[in-house]
């Protein structure tokens, strides 16, 4: 089965999945930003994603500043597509070999864009998690250690979810594991 969890930055979708891994540690999780961090460590791909950007300062000691080129790609729509194509077509791969070898349990997706992927229309249950603004703001200034501003330039992507295609919507604030059970007990 193939669930997916939305929500807007820091509205708990990592926390949430952890928990049902906790009840239920069949669960596989893959946290579609941390593929995308972790395919940012390939040299090949840091030299591709300074040539998006055109600042070869992005890169520091070998390794890629991702504030600074967030900081390039969230001021600059096209920069931000074409990085964004590009990142995109690798983290399917990798995406696609875990789903294949995991086809006999659940398998659950978290992204911020994931109803803009090809996986958006394959999955049997989709969960939004709804969280206020400040909270998120909080959370992701604490998490991040980035100030609010930068919080508030990265909340310059405009994303809103169809309710109408959501299984449930959840509150991110009032996760537990009542809550926990009643989602698991509808994928089962």
């Amino acid at each position: 089965m193939l669930v997916g969890v939305v929500g807007k930055s820091g509205a708990g979708k990592s926390t949430f999945v952890g928990m049902m891994k906790k009840i239920d540690n069949t669960i596989v999780h893959i946290d579609i930003d941390k593929i995308g961090h972790d395919i940012l460590k390939d040299k090949d791909i840091m030299s591709h994603i300074v040539s998006i950007v055109k600042d070869p300062g992005v890169v520091e000691n070998g390794v890629l500043n991702r504030r600074k080129v967030g900081n390039i790609i969230f001021n600059d729509l096209k920069k931000y597509e074409e990085y964004y194509k590009y990142t995109e077509d690798i983290e399917y791969k990798i995406i696609d070999e875990i789903i294949e070898s995991n086809k006999d349990t659940v398998v659950v997706l978290d992204w911020i864009l994931l109803d803009n992927t090809k996986y958006w229309n394959k999955l049997d249950y989709k969960i939004l998690l709804d969280t206020n603004y400040e909270t998120r703001k909080k959370r992701v200034v604490n998490r991040d250690r980035i100030s609010e501003e930068y919080f508030d330039l990265r909340e310059v992507m405009k994303i809103s979810y169809n309710l109408d295609e959501m299984d449930v919507v959840l509150d991110g604030n009032n996760i537990n594991e009542e809550v926990i059970e009643m989602i698991l007990g509808e994928l089962r």
